[in-house]
């Protein structure tokens, strides 16, 4: 008797964390598109990290994959229309000014967690990076991190993110 009790419990307890995990996932999943990226620096002061009207896009999905990318509105052309021959000026620049990276990602105690399996800068790949997550209603996401290593000096990173129509 002791021992269907105890798999009852851990039944529902399964059943209880998974629904947890699908209320938590649903509100997270669908198109998000960047509204602001901000970083507050250990003075207090706060800079647009890539301007005014960033571009962007982050993909949550129901299975636990996700997508994001973030640009800079306006970071400017290749000088020779080719991105295999393009100048230091060029790459820096696309390194300055964008990120893009994938994986699976979860929610846990206000965090989400992305397991980095591949980005565009190869320091991040196969890391896991957690975000600090406010939701400030049903259409508006809103996370923040300092970047690992030494980036972190550099100030804390605010993302907001609006859902996509």
């Amino acid at each position: 008797m002791r021992s269907v009790w105890i798999i009852s419990a851990i039944t529902a307890f399964a059943v209880l964390t998974n629904s947890a995990w699908a209320q938590a996932a649903k509100n997270l999943t669908g198109t998000w598109v960047l509204v602001s990226v901000t970083t507050e620096r250990p003075d207090g002061n706060k800079i647009d990290s890539l301007g005014e009207n960033p571009k962007g896009r982050l993909d949550l999905n129901v299975d636990g994959s996700y997508m994001i990318y973030t640009a800079a509105a306006d970071f400017p052309k290749f000088a020779s229309n080719d991105r295999f021959n393009g100048t230091p000026e060029d790459y820096k620049s696309v390194v300055y000014n964008s990120i893009a990276y994938i994986g699976k990602y979860y929610e846990a105690d206000h965090t989400i967690i992305f397991n980095i399996e591949s980005c565009t800068y190869p320091n991040w790949s196969g890391t896991i990076q957690k975000r600090n997550l406010v939701r400030a209603g049903d259409d508006t996401l809103q996370y923040s991190f300092a970047p690992p290593g030494p980036a972190a000096e550099r100030g804390t990173v605010t993302l907001i993110w609006q859902r996509g129509k």
